[in-house]
């Protein structure tokens, strides 16, 4: 029988799990600031905002590919 978690493990864990918000939060920021006005300098909207317009207001919206191509460029 395996013994319950320590609160160690479980903090190591809650840690990781703040980790992962933070850099999903920096992941869904689309390029930041820059990117956006670079965006906005060519005429189009950041990829965020065009999914926003085609969404139907107050529906769920789960992203799938947030990590995608993570760090390949």
């Amino acid at each position: 029988m395996s013994r319950p978690a320590t609160s160690s493990s479980s903090e190591l864990l809650r840690a990781h799990c703040a980790a992962i918000s933070k850099e999903e939060a920096v992941l869904r920021e689309g390029g930041g600031k820059a990117g956006h006005e670079r965006q906005r300098k060519m005429g189009r909207l950041p990829a965020r905002e065009r999914i926003g317009h085609l969404l139907d207001k107050n529906s769920a919206f789960f992203e799938v590919g947030l990590w995608a191509a993570y760090k390949m460029y």
